[in-house]
C-alpha cells in the first residue's frame, strides 16, 4: 500500500502577526498534515506561533522557548509516523480515527494543574471575558491549595466530595461560588471523558448543592442620597463611588459602564441617548443617560475607563 506523507504545515490559514510588530496579537497554529490516498487530513500539534517564529528546516526560532517546543514537537512528529508505521503493519491499513486517538492520549499531560493552564491560555488567546479565565485561574489555584487533586485520574467522586467540603469548611465559600466553581470542574471532566482520558465523570453521581434564589435588594432613594454625600478625602474612593453611582443610574454592568465615552453619546429630543453593545453578549441596547450620570462622566474626563488608575 501507498506510505502516508506526514509533515508539518503553520499558519495554514495566514492569519499570524507578525512577531516584530508591537501590536502582534494573533498567532497560527501548527499543524501535522497527513496526505494518504489523494486526502489531507490535519491534526493540531497544539503550538501557535507567530509569523517569523516559525522556519522549514530549524523549526521553533526567536521563541523564549524554542528548545522545549521543538522536543515536544519532534515527540510527537514520532508519534504519528509510529502509529502509522505500526497500523500498517497489524491491519495493512490506516485509520485516522485511531491516529487522532493515539495523539490525543500521547499529547495529552496526565496532570489537571496542565490541563487547566491550557484552557486559561486558549481563552487568553481567543480574547474571551476576563472574568472567564480568572474563574479557572481561581480553580487552579484552589486544586492546588487543596493537594488532592493532581492527575487526571484523582477526579473522582470520593475527591470531588472532599472538594465540596474542603470549600465549605475550610475555604468558606459562598454557596453561589461553589456552585460555579464544580460546574467549571464538572465542564473540565465532560471534555476529558470525551477524549477518553477520563473514563468516568465524577459529577454523574455528585450532587451539587444549588443556592437559594432570593429577592435582590435595591438601594432606596433616601440610601443613595446618603451614599453619595458621604465625605470622602481620597480621589480614588470618590471615583470608586461615582463608579457605583454611574452604575445606578444607567443599569449597566462594571464592563459596559467601564467603556462608556461621552463622545459616544448622542442629543435626542433634548435627551441623552447611548446606543452600544453588551460586552459579555453582544447583543445591541439603547438607554438614556440622565443629567446626574453625564455630569459624573464630565467630572472624570468623559470616560469610567479609570478603575484602579486614580490615586
Amino acid at each position: 500500500m501507498q506510505i502516508p506523507v506526514v509533515k508539518l504545515v503553520f499558519d495554514r490559514k495566514k492569519v499570524a502577526d507578525d512577531y516584530r510588530s508591537k501590536v502582534a496579537k494573533t498567532k497560527g497554529l501548527l499543524q501535522i498534515e497527513i496526505y494518504h490516498d489523494r486526502m489531507r487530513k490535519y491534526i493540531s500539534s497544539g503550538v501557535k506561533l507567530f509569523k517569523g517564529q516559525w522556519h522549514e528546516q530549524r523549526w521553533v526560532i526567536n521563541h523564549p522557548n524554542s528548545a522545549n517546543l521543538n522536543v515536544q514537537i519532534k515527540t510527537l512528529f514520532n508519534l504519528i509516523n509510529g502509529n502509522i508505521t505500526k497500523q500498517i503493519a497489524e491491519t495493512g491499513s490506516v485509520s485516522y480515527t485511531e491516529l487522532e486517538r493515539a495523539v490525543s492520549m500521547g499529547e495529552c499531560s496526565n496532570y489537571v494543574d496542565d490541563i487547566l493552564s491550557d484552557i486559561i491560555e486558549d481563552y487568553k488567546e481567543r480574547n474571551a471575558a476576563y472574568k472567564t479565565h480568572m474563574l479557572y485561574s481561581a480553580i487552579r489555584t484552589l486544586l492546588r491549595d487543596f493537594k488532592r487533586i493532581e492527575r487526571i485520574s484523582d477526579l473522582t467522586y470520593d475527591n470531588i466530595a472532599a472538594l465540596d467540603k474542603y470549600m465549605v469548611s475550610t475555604k468558606k465559600f459562598k454557596i453561589s461560588t461553589i456552585e460555579i466553581y464544580h460546574g467549571s470542574i464538572n465542564s473540565v471532566c465532560s471534555m476529558l471523558v470525551k477524549q477518553g482520558k477520563l473514563r468516568i465523570n465524577p459529577y454523574n453521581n455528585f450532587k451539587v448543592t444549588r443556592s437559594k434564589s432570593h429577592v435582590t435588594k435595591y438601594l432606596t432613594e433616601k440610601e443613595l442620597e446618603k451614599f453619595k454625600s458621604y465625605p470622602l478625602i481620597k480621589d480614588n474612593e470618590r471615583f470608586v463611588r461615582d463608579f457605583c453611582v454611574f452604575q445606578a443610574m444607567t443599569g449597566l454592568s462594571f464592563s459596559d459602564a467601564k467603556k462608556v465615552k461621552i463622545e459616544d453619546i448622542q442629543e435626542r429630543d433634548g435627551k441623552f441617548v447611548l446606543i452600544d453593545q453588551r460586552q459579555k453578549t453582544g447583543v445591541q441596547y439603547s438607554i438614556v443617560i440622565l443629567p446626574a450620570a453625564m455630569e459624573i462622566l464630565n467630572r472624570w474626563g468623559g470616560t469610567m475607563d479609570k478603575y484602579g488608575i486614580v490615586n
